[in-house]
């Protein structure tokens, strides 16, 4: 049912953000602030990221738009140069030419690289996170912007890889769907209330910085078969309690089956495929959107996918099997995904 897409580092987290439009934006303005600990001293050497406040999607650098825009129109490596700025050593930023609109801040730093040049290099095993705000920025004005701590609590991972191709996002929201389902899992809530980003060098990384509270994490292994996880850190009560759903991709020591909840969907989707044909599942997911099948022509590759969810989602809506069984979109291709996936391994 998936067509093979080649993954590379370079690619990483940028491919996340394709899961809302946003409109384009033109006039701008500046945006100044600190960024300041917990005594209220300011962070030198913090990066503060710009994202689009409804879908929470970083903007380019260069374009000034949301990378959710630019990835449906091309495949360019540097879509992963996100506009940001750099704390001044006492703890100052300044954003020039910030379109109108409103944007939420996030703030980072790292231990072992003061200066670092960008969010999604391998800056360093340990990340402080430091805050994120909401600001509106108004034509040819200046906004001010304050980023304070989120808290003061830590969190440690380690998957002990070979490579530094992993890419951990941590938020105060769920992903929408499962890991099965890569990238369109962290659209909506998820990535608007991202409060960290990092490269993880040899799978590691210690987040400090982090809310004493529940905190959701995505993870991405980039390969040519990439690898998909997410999990709860709970961090309340001063103790870390964590739930993890192993990587699933298609690697031997990973995750091939759906979890319980998914199984009687999979077997029903199995069933179907038996007694109608190897495209029922897809056909069936098609139903009423048949006329719509070629705007998939225009789009990118990496893109294709989130445009399939905006035409035959949202992933909430009621699907109903052709035995009566009552779904949802997004169950319904995590299903598929868990079949072609185990079929894949199996040829």
């Amino acid at each position: 049912m998936l067509d093979s897409i080649r993954w590379s580092a370079s690619l990483a987290l940028r491919l996340a953000m394709f899961f809302v439009a946003t409109p384009s934006l033109s006039v701008a303005g500046t945006v100044v602030g600190f960024v300041v600990d917990e005594d209220e001293q300011g962070v030198p050497g913090a990066i503060v990221i710009v994202c689009d406040a409804e879908g929470g999607s970083p903007l380019h650098r260069e374009e000034r738009r949301p990378i959710a825009e630019l990835v449906m129109q091309s495949a360019s490596s540097t879509l992963d140069d996100w506009l940001h700025a750099t704390t001044d050593h006492k703890g100052e930023f300044k954003l020039e030419d910030v379109p109108e609109g409103d944007y939420r801040l996030l703030a980072q730093s790292w231990s072992e690289v003061p200066t670092p040049s960008a969010p999604l290099e391998v800056n360093g095993l340990i990340v402080h996170l430091r805050g994120t705000v909401e600001v509106s920025v108004l034509e040819e004005g200046e906004t001010l912007a304050m980023i304070r701590p989120l808290g003061d609590e830590t969190f440690v991972y380690n998957r002990g890889t070979s490579n530094d191709d992993w890419y951990l996002v941590m938020s105060r929201a769920a992903p929408r769907a499962d890991p099965v389902l890569m990238f369109v899992g962290w659209g909506g809530p998820f990535l608007k209330e991202a409060i960290g980003y990092a490269r993880m060098p040899a799978g590691r990384i210690i987040v400090r910085g982090l809310p004493a509270d529940s905190v959701h994490y995505t993870l991405f292994a980039s390969d040519s078969q990439p690898g998909f996880g997410a999990g709860i850190a709970d961090l309340r009560n001063g103790k870390i309690v964590v739930s993890e759903q192993n990587l699933v991709t298609s690697w031997g020591n990973a995750i091939h089956d759906p979890p319980p909840t998914l199984t009687p969907l999979c077997e029903e989707l199995e069933d179907l495929r038996e007694a109608r044909g190897k495209n029922a599942i897809y056909d069936l997911l098609w139903e009423g959107f048949e006329d719509r099948q070629s705007e998939l022509k225009r789009v990118p590759a990496l893109a294709k996918w989130a445009a399939v969810v905006s035409i035959v989602g949202p992933l909430e809506r009621e699907m109903i099997l052709p035995s009566g069984t009552r779904t949802c979109v997004g169950d319904y291709l995590s299903a598929s995904m868990y079949l072609d996936l185990n079929s894949s391994r199996a040829r």
